[in-house]
């Protein structure tokens, strides 16, 4: 469990989402990943930190604000997981990251009035890049671990590397690297057809020393399910796709056993 009085005492693995870019599926990824870690019995909460561009919450079809309570702000609770965005929590706050005080401190003491309760698993979707949010958070959150999430581009890399390199400068370490988009699963074969390219998310995860967490197909049911605020692992827990997040949560919850 993490630090007393940290707002976190309750949680046992803080694991973050980063990407080198924007557009490559860090909401979608987490919130089918969360899903399926819930469902196999994890008790999981799920952050939006990336406050210029929020969408975990739709995701799970959300809306409103959360119940606050005694000066505590209780998270969302669907599909299994508590949910919430870090701009409930900065309310009054500058709505710019770059407004925002830089110390630490100011995250941690916000921290401090959310009520998580126990959960074996934070999962935090970090902005893209190293701006100031991603500074402050790394600094803030006791993170075990960063997963980074890429599309197998190779415009991808460069910024990924320096994504990675920030992290790996906090001492914080890369855990492992999904390749989203990897390829799209054909409804009547069931064969991947490269649209992107391929293999792009097993040669970073070579190159930075961490584990190949999974490759996630194009899948339009995805797209579909998270317009409509449902999550498509709940859904069709036995689809293709499922599987494949099903693999993936396995292979994050491995990197994270208790020795």
């Amino acid at each position: 469990m993490l630090q007393e009085g940290s707002g976190l005492s309750g949680i046992r693995c803080l694991v973050g989402f980063a990407s080198g870019k924007g557009g490559v599926g860090r909401s979608t990824v987490l919130v089918n990943l969360g899903v399926m870690l819930a469902e196999k019995g994890a008790k999981v909460g799920l952050l939006d930190a990336d406050l210029e561009d929020p969408g975990l919450l739709p995701l799970l079809g959300i809306q409103g604000r959360p119940e606050i309570e005694e000066g505590k702000i209780f998270p969302f609770e669907e599909y299994g997981v508590k949910a919430l965005s870090l701009d409930f929590l900065l309310e009054g706050s500058s709505p710019s990251p770059s407004e925002l005080p830089q110390e630490p401190s100011f995250l941690q003491e916000k921290l401090q009035t959310v009520a998580w309760g126990e959960l074996e698993y934070l999962l935090i979707e970090l902005p893209p890049g190293r701006g100031t949010i991603t500074r402050l958070a790394t600094q803030a959150f006791p993170f075990a671990g960063i997963v980074l999430v890429m599309t197998p581009q190779t415009s991808a890399v460069p910024a990924l590397g320096r994504t990675a390199e920030l992290y790996r400068g906090l001492k914080i370490p890369i855990v492992g690297v999904i390749e989203n988009m990897s390829f799209l699963l054909c409804p009547y074969c069931l064969k991947g057809i490269e649209v992107f390219g391929h293999g792009l998310g097993r040669m970073m995860s070579l190159r930075l020393k961490a584990a190949h967490l999974g490759e996630i197909p194009i899948d339009p049911g995805l797209r579909l399910s998270g317009e409509r605020g449902e999550v498509l692992v709940a859904l069709e827990p036995r689809s293709p796709i499922a599987e494949v997040f099903k693999q993936v949560a396995d292979n994050l919850v491995e990197r994270f056993k208790k020795p």
